[in-house]
């Protein structure tokens, strides 16, 4: 038996309160970093209640890993002498945020995956919108409205924090342009069959100039990679040359041009990956000291203690943190607590090797059937990969949802 079955109170699909139940959550979905300053965090689990409402069955993997997360908090709690239940709480609540929703909407029937699909479309348009009222100041006014739903934006763009862009619904550029990019990639493949690399370049330019964070160029370029593959090479020369006349122009304002041209610099590899290093803050380190200690650790440091795991990860490294930029700048050259960037390596703080090869595993049994779908299914899920490896924080449910109805799109059309 693979899965439990879950009564919901919305029995009909076509129901008028259903309907307006499901717009009213789906946006909430789509805007993770809307607070209202309810609760500590960056994310609100606005995924778990859709899930209240949608639920139907719950995959019997999916429980056993939700086990072995609570066994293996409680555990590490009692060994340690302490329990941080707020902690606890609030990564537990992460990871069911996104785990469980990916999985109601990877069973989803065609009707709600059209509905997904088509609250994209006019969600991706809107926030192109925002994003260029947000670079020319015309939000400045209303800032703190911005502010009550999501207590870190910003309304306006943020050049004067070493040309960083605008945050759009969100609480930086970097979390804002990755966002951007899987719903996007949504709207991409479903309704642009013509000039895909125009509409590519057309996006780039938009990251590059509105959003201008390194971290959102590189992880659209990554994309680029995975589309065209071989070809990357042949369509980035020009678009690099377009790039290098128009960085010139806009270089005092731009963060990813002032990054690119200090990397033109560099004639050395180590040179370049150590000052990417230090320019990310704590992200590649994090990541890489993050495998260091789950495969130091195999069952982690146990859940919600990622403050004492992060810590310990940079001790156990052996690295000097005098030599870190991010650490001198919050701890005085001192080791200091860090959330790891990407799904994956919080993951690896918390639950270890162990804990990885769970949602690995449960992953492979849910999207096993991507091989006999399209090229496009491949490319997202290869997109999707790299984004809980190495990108973003662990309960933003962004990238699961559209995986989950890029998959279920092209399984149902597959069908017909």
């Amino acid at each position: 038996m693979h899965s439990y079955i879950v009564e919901n109170n919305l029995k009909s699909d076509n129901s008028l309160v259903r309907i307006y139940v499901f717009y009213f959550i789906s946006i909430l979905v789509l805007l993770p970093s809307v607070t209202f300053n309810l609760i500590q965090a960056e994310v609100f689990p606005w995924a778990l209640l859709y899930c209240a409402f949608f639920i139907r069955q719950i995959n019997f993997y999916l429980i056993i890993f939700i086990i072995y997360l609570i066994i293996n908090g409680l555990m590490f709690s009692l060994w340690n002498s302490r329990l941080e239940a707020g902690e606890f709480l609030r990564s537990f609540i992460a990871y069911l945020n996104v785990l469980i929703i990916f999985d109601v909407l990877i069973r989803s029937n065609q009707r709600l995956i059209k509905r997904w699909i088509k609250l994209f479309k006019y969600f991706f348009f809107f926030l192109l919108i925002l994003g260029l009222l947000q670079s020319f100041g015309v939000l400045k006014d209303v800032d703190g409205l911005f502010k009550f739903f999501i207590p870190r934006a910003y309304s306006y763009s943020l050049e004067f924090m070493g040309g960083r862009g605008v945050t759009l619904l969100t609480s930086e550029p970097a979390r804002a342009g990755i966002e951007l990019v899987f719903i996007y990639v949504v709207v991409r493949f479903v309704y642009i069959k013509r000039s895909r690399l125009l509409v590519d370049f057309v996006m780039l330019l938009f990251i590059v100039f509105i959003i201008k964070s390194a971290i959102a160029v590189a992880f659209f370029l990554i994309y680029l990679l995975i589309v065209y593959r071989i070809k990357f090479f042949m369509v980035m020369l020009p678009i690099m040359g377009v790039f290098v006349v128009l960085l010139q122009a806009t270089l005092v304002d731009n963060r990813f041009g002032i990054l690119l041209l200090e990397l033109s610099s560099k004639a050395d590899i180590s040179e370049i990956f150590h000052m990417i290093s230090q320019s990310s803050g704590h992200r590649i380190l994090s990541v890489w000291l993050s495998y260091f200690f789950g495969f130091s650790y195999p069952f982690g440091g146990g859940i919600g203690n990622w403050e004492h795991s992060s810590i310990l990860s940079v001790v156990l490294s052996g690295i000097n943190t005098d030599e870190v930029r991010y650490f001198n700048v919050h701890g005085g050259g001192e080791a200091v607590a860090f959330r790891a960037s990407g799904f994956i390596s919080n993951l690896l703080y918390d639950a270890g090797v162990f804990g990885v090869l769970f949602i690995f595993f449960y992953l492979y049994k849910k999207l096993k059937l991507v091989g006999k779908l399209s090229i496009q299914a491949k490319e997202i899920l290869a997109l999707f990969i790299v984004k809980i490896l190495f990108f973003g924080s662990v309960g933003n449910p962004i990238s699961w949802v559209a995986l989950a109805i890029i998959m279920r799109y092209y399984e149902l059309n597959e069908k017909k």
